[in-house]
């Protein structure tokens, strides 16, 4: 897909993306929800302090989404992150990670009960959205929610909703 679409009906969909600048020693995470017609649920920017790798950083990014979802009691998820490689790993097409082999394991811990949730890839150009909530400034060891969308997610927010 290189363009975002929007979830089945009675289902929202969460888009997430990371941001990691190699040497600094933080990375950031930016989360969208969505409905079937494309509207704004929910957004989410996440700083956190460590240098990570990309791969760590987007397989926290997309645990993050599955906690998020869980704790707004949210049911029928489908999540999309643009790392093929964490995808890949939280389905079980690839296993050998071990630099992020926890964080797997409480994905795998968390969605056992949760067949309500899948997690698929989606090219970049699907996940405008959250790229752009990735880098909206936030400090360390924090996060914003918000419940109507930040102004520097409105002209891509709006273009994907005309496409639905």
């Amino acid at each position: 897909m290189d363009k975002w679409h929007p979830p089945r009906a009675g289902r929202v969909k969460i888009n997430v993306d990371t941001h990691v600048i190699v040497g600094l020693s933080w990375f950031s995470c930016g989360l969208i929800i969505q409905d079937h017609e494309g509207r704004f649920i929910r957004a989410r920017t996440r700083k956190d302090a460590g240098g990570v790798s990309v791969v760590e950083a987007e397989a926290r990014g997309v645990l993050e989404a599955i906690r998020w979802a869980i704790s707004l009691g949210l049911y029928g998820v489908d999540i999309e992150s643009d790392s093929k490689n964490s995808v890949h790993a939280i389905n079980k097409i690839v296993e050998n990670y071990l630099e992020v082999g926890v964080v797997f394991e409480e994905y795998r811990r968390l969605l056992e009960d949760r067949r309500d949730i899948s997690i698929s890839f989606v090219k970049k150009q699907a996940n405008k959205v959250a790229h752009i909530l990735a880098r909206v400034p936030c400090e360390i060891n924090c996060f914003s929610d918000f419940i109507t969308p930040p102004q520097s997610v409105l002209e891509p927010l709006v273009s994907e909703s005309l496409m639905v």
